[in-house]
């Protein structure tokens, strides 16, 4: 399948396996073109050649392992923790 990628459907290939999986799940498909010195356009149809319908189903597969990966519990916890330091003072006062 490598063989029938054109050099921009590569360059956009060998920039999502390298790429941290946290960037690409954020990551617009004009933000993905720039990243690969492509476009938006290249990114999408490389995505296709993939087996992917498009960049959505690239993110949910990603989001996929990421969820299959963490406790609902502690992503609440990671999310808490995001969103600054008195969510998460009332998270452990609350819950612990």
């Amino acid at each position: 399948q490598w063989d029938q990628l054109s050099a921009s459907e590569r360059a956009v290939a060998q920039y999502l396996t390298g790429a941290p999986p946290q960037r690409l799940l954020f990551a617009s498909a004009a933000q993905l073109g720039t990243a690969s010195g492509t476009s938006n356009a290249t990114v999408v149809r490389a995505l296709q050649r993939l087996g992917y319908g498009g960049l959505p189903a690239l993110k949910r597969d990603l989001a996929a392992d990421f969820t299959a990966a963490v406790s609902p519990e502690e992503r609440l916890k990671q999310r808490v923790a995001h969103v600054g330091k008195d969510l998460g003072t009332i998270w452990d006062d609350v819950f612990d």
